[in-house]
């Protein structure tokens, strides 16, 4: 299970505040004469000034929202709910388009079903990730990851979403990242009989790490011409 809590600033922020109102509250229960203070430390809301503010206030609060019920979901995993999960990732991604692992997080769930509807499902999860993410290749590579090395071993349409996910990894990632990426889709396109293709790709690996290993006899055994086992 991929879990990770996202402890934002502007999450960060939310939750002292929500510990301050609650020490204060506490306080002024103890303490009536702690009122003016709590008043002082915690102002009232205010009606935001402009619409851009307002739309702002929204976001923040949409986010905030979304990442606390991203905090549900290592329990529900434990307790092995993972329809739970996935109706959880759903509303997380409608609060948070740009929460990209719990698209990520869903499609595996639902392909793990091994049913011809949670595969559909899943596949439309993670596009629905790389359309709200242009800038992210991650649903990209996991879509293709699904078709080839996963569950489905179908490299033709393994190789449209690892495409994507190079051109995007191209531009935004880490070279250790890329490398992978290029990999996949290399033995992809091996796989479906695109071996100049496939060479042009493990080619482009050994541009970015001269000494990478699996590239090279990729490489090779494609410049001998054999076969994908």
């Amino acid at each position: 299970m991929r879990s990770r809590i996202r402890i934002s600033r502007r999450w960060l922020s939310a939750y002292l505040v929500i510990v301050v109102v609650t020490t204060l509250g506490w306080f002024t229960v103890l303490s009536p004469q702690a009122v003016t203070l709590a008043q002082t430390a915690v102002p009232a809301a205010k009606k935001p000034a402009t619409l851009e503010a307002a739309e702002q206030a929204y976001s923040d609060a949409s986010i905030l929202t979304a990442d606390l019920l991203w905090m549900k979901v290592e329990n529900y995993y434990h307790k092995g709910d993972f329809d739970k999960i996935i109706e959880l990732c759903y509303h997380i991604v409608d609060l948070d388009p740009k929460f990209v692992e719990a698209y990520n997080t869903g499609a595996w769930l639902l392909w793990s079903k091994l049913t011809p509807e949670g595969d559909k499902a899943a596949v439309e999860l993670y596009e629905r990730g790389m359309k709200a993410n242009p800038e992210d290749f991650e649903n990209a590579f996991e879509c293709g990851n699904f078709f080839y090395l996963i569950h489905k071993r179908d490299a033709k349409s393994a190789i449209p979403y690892l495409r994507h996910a190079v051109r995007v990894a191209e531009r935004y990632s880490r070279d250790e990242r890329k490398i992978i990426i290029l990999r996949t889709l290399g033995h992809a396109l091996r796989r479906d009989g695109q071996t100049e293709e496939a060479l042009k790709v493990f080619r482009r690996v050994l541009e970015i790490n001269p000494t990478d290993a699996i590239a090279l006899k990729e490489v090779r055994r494609l410049e001998e011409g054999q076969s994908a086992p």
